[in-house]
C-alpha cells in the first residue's frame, strides 16, 4: 500500500494507492469550546469520485487536539482540564501539580523522571494536547499522518508561538474490532499490547518522547530542547511486566 508522495500547484499531497495517484486535500476547523483552551481537527480527503478504496466518506483521515493556553487556565488547573475531556483531566493528574505546575518528581525524581529531558517549561508553556489520530487503513504508510500532525501544529503556531505537543499513544478498542473478532481475552490483550507498542514507536518517530514514566508522550516547538536531541532508542520505556 505504500508509495512516494508529492505535493502538487494547488497544494494537495498527491499519492499512490491500489496503482492510482490520489490528492489528498487537508482542511482545519477551529473553535473556542472551553475557557483554558481551543478546539482543532485537521482532516485529510480523497475528492468524490476517486477510483480507489473508499472509506464510509471522503474523509480519510483525522486529527483532534486541544490546544491549551497557559494564561486562561488560572489556579482551578485541574477543574479546567476536566471541562476539557476525560483524557485532558488524567493527563492533568498525571504530569501537573493541581496549579499548572510540571509535578517536581517528574523532573528530579530518580524513579520517576525517566530521561529527565522535560523540565518546568511543561508548567508554564501552553500545550497541544492530541487527542484523537486516525487514517483510514487503505490510505496508511503515506505519511498523511504526520502531515495531519504537522497541519494542525501550524494552525496552533498562529495562536502560540511557543508549545508542547502531548500525546498518549494508543489504539482505540473500536479500531481493533477485526483484529479480536473470535480470539480468547488473552490473546485479544496482545493484540492491544501490539497495537500500542506500534502507536509508540510511529509518535517516537515523529519526535515524541516520554515524559517522566507516565504514559504521555511530548514534543517541544523548540528545536533545542532536550528532547529534540534525544534518540528514539535512548528514550525511557518502563519495564516489561
Amino acid at each position: 500500500m505504500s508509495g512516494a508522495n508529492s505535493t502538487d500547484e494547488t497544494g494537495a499531497t498527491r499519492i499512490i494507492v491500489s496503482g492510482e495517484e490520489v490528492p489528498i486535500l487537508f482542511d482545519i476547523i477551529v473553535a473556542e469550546k472551553f475557557t483554558g483552551a481551543e478546539y482543532l481537527e485537521a482532516r485529510c480527503r480523497a475528492p468524490a469520485g476517486t477510483d480507489v478504496p473508499s472509506p464510509v466518506s471522503n474523509y480519510i483521515g483525522t486529527c483532534k487536539a486541544f490546544l491549551v493556553r497557559r494564561d486562561r487556565t488560572g489556579p482551578d488547573f485541574y477543574d479546567k482540564m476536566d471541562e476539557i475531556s476525560r483524557d485532558t483531566g488524567m493527563l492533568a493528574l498525571d504530569v501537573f501539580e493541581p496549579w499548572g505546575e510540571f509535578k517536581e518528581e517528574l523532573k528530579t525524581d530518580p524513579l520517576k523522571s525517566g530521561t529527565q529531558v522535560w523540565g518546568e517549561e511543561l508548567g508554564t508553556m501552553d500545550f497541544l494536547y492530541i487527542e484523537y489520530l486516525l487514517v483510514d487503513k487503505a490510505y496508511r504508510c503515506h505519511g498523511l499522518g504526520q502531515k495531519l500532525v504537522e497541519y494542525i501544529q501550524c494552525e496552533a503556531r498562529k495562536k502560540s508561538q511557543e508549545f508542547t505537543t502531548i500525546v498518549w499513544p494508543s489504539t482505540l478498542l473500536s479500531n481493533l474490532k477485526g483484529d479480536l473478532k473470535g480470539k480468547s481475552e488473552s490473546d485479544c490483550k496482545d493484540v492491544f499490547q501490539l497495537n500500542r507498542k506500534y502507536s509508540i514507536r510511529y509518535f517516537r518517530r515523529l519526535g515524541f518522547r516520554r515524559i517522566g514514566v507516565t504514559r504521555w508522550f511530548g514534543f517541544s516547538s523548540d528545536r533545542n530542547h532536550p528532547s529534540r536531541q534525544l534518540a528514539a532508542e535512548e528514550d525511557y520505556d518502563p519495564p516489561p511486566n
